[in-house]
């Protein structure tokens, strides 16, 4: 962690290049690890975010002052919410009864802001690619229509992408037709194919800004 007070733990490098690509429209965000205002870890799963004793050792860092988390609802939010707001208790917090629409913060552990974003939107299921269809701009609408239907169709001629990714596949499939196509979502909001001032992007950018207080 070095010597950044914040940090932000996520699944996988997909999740770390959207928050970056999203967030550098937002603040300032430098090149290297060492210039990022926030730290993000990329852990490889939502078990390993979820993890309550990572997550304890985590806390007992004595330079952290601010610890987030970004995992996907994937197919249950409920599920995961429930997840969510035991290890919110077992770390001292008092969660709500409901998730927050507009993201999770709370004071924990000392002197810790704690917040937690599920994506999509805090309420549905699905994902991190799930949360950037919503992001793909008016003017690109009907090829976005025309990559969905692709994808369906493809399913009918013998494609075996699984039911839980087809929001993974609507997404690359739309990136594959751009110009340099097959970009990685972060890549995708500096090339412009993603508009980061989409309503659902400036919801995320207030929890982000108001959790790091960046």
């Amino acid at each position: 962690m070095g010597n950044n007070p914040k940090l932000l733990l996520v699944e996988d490098m997909d999740t770390q290049g959207a928050i970056i690509g999203l967030m550098r429209h937002h603040i300032n965000w430098g090149n290297s690890k060492d210039e990022w205002p926030i730290l993000i870890d990329s852990l490889g799963s939502s078990s390993k975010v979820l993890n309550k004793r990572l997550l304890d050792v985590r806390l007992k860092q004595s330079d952290l002052n601010t610890l987030g988390l970004i995992v996907d609802a994937d197919s249950d939010f409920d599920s995961r919410w429930n997840t969510v707001r035991d290890i919110c208790s077992s770390l001292g917090g008092t969660p709500p009864p409901t998730f927050p629409e507009n993201g999770l913060i709370l004071d924990i552990k000392g002197p810790v802001r704690f917040g937690v974003w599920i994506m999509p939107n805090n309420k549905s299921s699905g994902m991190i690619e799930t949360f950037c269809q919503n992001l793909v701009p008016d003017n690109a609408k009907h090829s976005w229509s025309f990559a969905r239907e692709c994808v369906d169709e493809a399913r009918k001629k013998g494609a075996t992408y699984k039911d839980a990714h087809v929001d993974k596949s609507h997404i690359h499939t739309w990136l594959a037709w751009q110009d340099p196509p097959g970009e990685r979502i972060g890549i995708a909001f500096t090339k412009g194919f993603l508009d980061p001032n989409a309503p659902t992007a400036t919801q995320f950018v207030q929890w982000f800004r108001e959790l790091f207080q960046c």
